[in-house]
């Protein structure tokens, strides 16, 4: 299959429709929508290196384009929307990724990132400090 390369203009501006439509969705559907939406969005199998390579597609692209129109809006951004706007960019161009989740502790806060085949997406870097959530279904490693 063939894919068409997206300009960086038209990325970005995917990626502030993909973030106005999750600011829409996160006041529409309340705490057990948003909940749903992140187990689904989790569930997902993220492509290989090599089927990554194979699309043509650049994720760190792709992802900065999210950061961009991240950075343009007159509102704030949660972890959690970025990481699934990237998502939904992402699959929109062809590429399975996975939103991870991860906490410091159990008190503390948590974070919210995009992985694509060996490659983590996340825009404040902070997901080397959190632990992830074991994908719904799976069973975390003790």
């Amino acid at each position: 299959m063939m894919r068409l390369k997206r300009s960086s203009a038209t990325q970005t501006v995917l990626a502030t429709g993909l973030l106005l439509q999750l600011q829409w969705e996160f006041r529409w559907r309340g705490r057990q929508g948003v909940g749903a939406l992140t187990r689904q969005a989790m569930r997902v199998a993220p492509v290989t290196l090599p089927e990554l390579q194979r699309s043509g597609i650049d994720p760190w692209q792709t992802a900065s384009a999210v950061w961009r129109a991240k950075r343009r809006l007159p509102f704030t951004s949660t972890c959690l929307q970025t990481a699934l706007a990237t998502q939904r960019l992402l699959a929109y161009q062809g590429v399975q990724a996975a939103v991870r989740v991860g906490v410091r502790d159990t008190d503390g806060p948590a974070h919210a990132w995009v992985e694509v085949a060996e490659l983590v997406l996340d825009d404040q870097g902070l997901s080397g400090r959190y632990l992830a959530f074991a994908k719904p279904g799976e069973r975390a490693n003790a």
